[in-house]
């Protein structure tokens, strides 16, 4: 009952471990690393085990499945789960006996095989016929209450896991109370996160922590606090890179990402927020027509909080990822150029629309590119040019550049 020692032991034997017995000690090894909740770790060791002797393969087979199910694929595991290797642990001592039970309970819940549960909990009471039953077990019994709304016993057997002694499950307890009052409307969103954070703020590590960071990054998207959200998911997919959920969180954050410079959310920052928003998480910026569009959305609100240079910065930069598109490049192009506008650089603005410019862009872009080239040559207080640049073009802007044109040869 002591995996880290165990471990040790097994790594001064790697040397002199003869290749007959190497199997017999990555087994070891991978029972020592479950027990360490380390099931990462216990697979790596059972990545071979067609080539080992007949005898082993069927408890490596066991210990995979109890690796599988710690890393959230209790689908695959309860396939794995049989009688005959049920059988097989039968000469186990009890502790180890019980972990696999217990994996194997936790496969049944998670795919919602109730009677499956109570089979393994007749086994895990017959395990314990002399004492109480593990808190472990109490609390996936409490998991099991509140996916069948039996409420009464949730809250029961959840209180009583909640105050146990052994503070790393007290506090898994703690973590699926706070779940159970939500679900029950009990717990509103701030109190919820209060409580997580303290949770996460007592224990690091482990499947709490991910789940922790998992929930605490849902509550804080749906209350818009989107730096919150982002920062917990982000955490969670770089500690734990291979959890099964760490595809949909990534998934997750681009859109919200994405969504974080419109209303409702943007409307929620200051300009510091918007600001460090933008470069903390501008790896989450995504290529193409989606990432153009969040570039244009975040230059837009940039520019309403005159932070012009940031602007611009955001427009070059997705300039130089868009170098085959020259239709998308006239329209960053086009921006990039009413920044410089609003800035009173001129040169820099029509440099910017003579590197950008496309004969094939759209109608409407072209127009207003040269709008905008003809307000850049006003204020080099170049007249013909400015006229020159909205020649046949019928539109209020094009009509108020004619007009300026027109004063100024007035004046002279």
């Amino acid at each position: 009952q002591r995996p880290e020692q165990a471990l040790a032991v097994l790594q001064q034997l790697a040397k002199p471990t003869s290749e007959r017995n190497q199997p017999t000690a990555e087994l070891l090894k991978a029972v020592a690393f479950n027990l360490l909740d380390q099931p990462q770790e216990s697979i790596a060791r059972l990545n071979r085990v067609e080539q080992w002797p007949p005898a082993l393969v069927s408890q490596a087979r066991i210990w995979q499945a109890v690796a599988l199910t710690r890393l959230g694929k209790a689908k695959e595991a309860e396939r794995m789960y049989g009688g005959q290797l049920m059988q097989d642990i039968m000469h186990y001592p009890n502790y180890l006996q019980q972990t696999v039970w217990l994996a194997r309970m936790q496969a049944q819940l998670e795919n919602g095989n109730f009677e499956g549960m109570n089979q393994s909990l007749a086994v895990l009471t017959a395990l314990n016929a002399e004492g109480q039953l593990p808190a472990e077990v109490k609390l996936l019994q409490a998991k099991a209450a509140v996916a069948q709304e039996n409420w009464e016993e949730a809250e029961r057997l959840l209180g009583e896991v909640a105050n146990d002694s052994n503070l790393p499950l007290a506090y898994q307890a703690q973590f699926s109370f706070v779940q159970f009052l939500r679900s029950r409307g009990d717990l509103s969103d701030d109190i919820a996160a209060g409580h997580l954070e303290d949770l996460r703020g007592l224990w690091r590590g482990g499947q709490l922590e991910r789940d922790l960071l998992y929930e605490l990054g849902h509550i804080y998207r749906n209350q818009g606090k989107v730096r919150e959200a982002l920062s917990r998911w982000r955490t969670l997919a770089t500690y734990f890179p291979e959890d099964p959920a760490v595809d949909e969180v990534t998934v997750k954050m681009t859109n919200l990402f994405m969504d974080a410079f419109k209303p409702p959310y943007v409307n929620q920052m200051d300009e510091l927020g918007v600001l460090g928003l933008c470069y903390d998480f501008r790896e989450l910026t995504v290529t193409g027509a989606r990432g153009d569009e969040l570039v244009m959305d975040m230059g837009e609100r940039l520019q309403e909080l005159s932070l012009l240079d940031r602007a611009m910065s955001l427009f070059e930069l997705q300039l130089g990822t868009r170098t085959d598109d020259k239709a998308v490049r006239a329209e960053l192009g086009l921006e990039l150029a009413r920044l410089h506008l609003a800035a009173e650089q001129p040169k820099e603005g029509l440099d910017v629309l003579e590197q950008t410019k496309f004969s094939g862009a759209k109608d409407k872009v072209k127009q207003q590119r040269a709008e905008v080239a003809g307000q850049l040559y006003l204020l080099q207080e170049n007249w013909t040019a400015a006229e020159n640049a909205v020649a046949g073009i019928q539109s209020p802007e094009a009509q108020n550049i004619r007009i300026e044109v027109a004063s100024v040869s007035y004046t002279h």
